[in-house]
Order: C-alpha cells, then structure tokens, then sequence
C-alpha cells in the first residue's frame, strides 16, 4: 500500500514538472506589448472579376460556349480580368476544365491563353494543357500583378478532344484563380 501511495505522488511530481517545462519552453507565462506613437494601417479588399462568379474564386467563362462544337475544332474568346478591389494583388489560374451538363458524358478540352487585347499573338498567359471534365486539371500558372482599378486581357482557346458517354455534350468552361495582395 506504501509502495502505491509513494508511486502515485511521484506520478504527479512528475506531471506537475512536465507540465510546468513544457509551458516555460514555450513561454506562454510571459507576454509583451510594444506601444508605437505613430503609425498606420492599409487594409483594402480583394476581388478578381474575370467572368461570371461560380462560388468563392471559381468563375464561368460563358463566352466559350458555342454549339455545335465538332471534335478538333477551336473556340477563341476574350476573358477580361479586372481589380476591382481596393488593394494591388496578383493572382494566376490554379486550375481549369469543362463542366458537363449532359448526363453521362464526359468530355475533354485542350485549353491554352496569351495575354492579348484581341486574339492575335502575345505572351502566354498559362501553359497550354488538356483537361477532362471527369477530373479537376490544376494549371501551375506563373503569379501575374494587377493594380487597383487595372485590366488585363486574355485570348482563351479551347478545342474539343472528345466526348465519351453521348453522342453530344453541353458544357461550361470553369476556372478558379488564386488571388494575393501584394
């Protein structure tokens, strides 16, 4: 019984120390304030207005629509991307791809981008890449800036690979684009 109450004490020293050095290590019994006289704050707020807003930071491209769209064939269209917020951001196209409203098809799209008021030549805007409406394609795109109030154009291509499951399909473009300020 002795041997029980004196192993049960050294229990709770033991807790008791471990407890108190893992709060010391941490530092969590001190605090510190610094008081600066003057100084000031920018908060603003972000918004990416690229299309017609999906959910979140998810946009539709309507402009991409067309039908018919036979296999191999191309669709260009203008995506004009604005800051409408309040602070300079920078933002890239994380991922892309169709959205199929047809029951049961599944189609596939080879989609690229230059940076261009019309669709003649100009710097890619993402790396071309080929994406499936049965999964979501994450681009890898570089981070582009964009000032309050600035506008940027795309021309966007996609051709139709595919369609698998119907003998047509009906389908969006979606795209969701990461967003920082800078």
């Amino acid at each position: 019984m002795k041997s029980k109450v004196v192993l049960g004490a050294a229990a709770v020293v033991a807790a008791a120390a471990l407890v108190g050095g893992s709060v010391q290590a941490t530092g969590a019994l001190w605090s510190d304030r610094e008081q600066i006289t003057s100084s000031s704050v920018t908060t603003g707020f972000l918004d990416l207005a690229p299309g017609t807003r999906s959910s979140g930071s998810v946009f539709t491209f309507a402009a991409l629509q067309k039908s018919p769209v036979a296999v191999d064939q191309s669709v260009s269209a203008l995506l004009v991307i604005t800051n409408s917020g309040t602070s300079p951001l920078r933002f890239r196209l994380d991922s892309a791809g169709p959205t199929v409203s047809t029951p049961g098809a599944t189609v596939q799209v080879a989609l690229s981008a230059s940076v261009s008021p019309s669709c003649g030549s100009g710097p890619s805007a993402f790396p071309a890449f080929t994406a499936s409406s049965a999964t979501t394609t994450a681009v890898g795109a570089p981070w582009q800036a964009l000032a309050v109030d600035a506008t940027t154009t795309w021309c966007v291509t996609t051709v139709l690979k595919s369609v698998i499951g119907a003998p047509s399909a009906t389908y969006q473009h979606r795209f969701s684009f990461g967003v920082q300020s800078t």
